[in-house]
């Protein structure tokens, strides 16, 4: 093994003990337990897409204000999704056990699916735009800012995605 690997190594083992230490912080917090009961970890979900969807429009109405706070609130918001998960689905697959490992594949593979669909819909918007403009309906095609605001919120969803898989399905936390 060279001296690299061997660098590489330590750093690795030097990384998962700090994330192990922090994983530890997380799991037994309690501070947190009331945004973990069913009904706020959903009511958390909801609030957190609504936030995102009215950072979308302040963006699309030219609203910069509205839209500087609506993704202020996003980030405040992910974080909390992040506090109430445990952080469980960013976890490094060393600090899980295999029951958790085993959520957090069928969370990922579900936000993967969530996220091809969000993409898959942007496309077939614009596809469908220009369909419509091209039969002589009186529709415009989205211009270059309004395609970065929209797939702004598509990246921001994503973000957000696996978190919220996983405070929507899992029954404890």
């Amino acid at each position: 093994m060279s001296e690299r690997e061997q660098q590489l190594r330590e750093k690795r083992a030097e990384f998962l003990q700090l994330a192990e230490t922090h994983a530890e912080r997380r799991l037994n917090d309690r501070r947190w337990n009331w945004l973990r009961t069913p009904a706020n970890r959903k009511r958390l979900v909801v609030v957190t897409f609504a936030v995102l969807l009215i950072y979308g429009f302040a963006n699309y109405l030219d609203q910069p204000v509205v839209a500087l706070l609506g993704i202020v609130g996003f980030f405040v918001l992910l974080f909390a999704m992040q506090t109430a998960s445990r952080a469980i689905p960013d976890m490094p697959d060393e600090l899980v056990d295999e029951r958790m490992r085993a959520v957090r594949g069928t969370v990922y593979r579900h936000a993967y699916v969530g996220s091809i669909c969000l993409y898959s819909a942007v496309i077939v918007l614009d596809i469908s735009l220009a369909l419509a403009a091209k039969l002589g309906a009186p529709v415009t095609r989205l211009n270059a800012e309004q395609w970065f605001d929209l797939l702004f919120v598509a990246f921001f969803a994503t973000m957000a995605i696996p978190s919220a898989i996983y405070l929507w399905t899992e029954p404890e936390l």
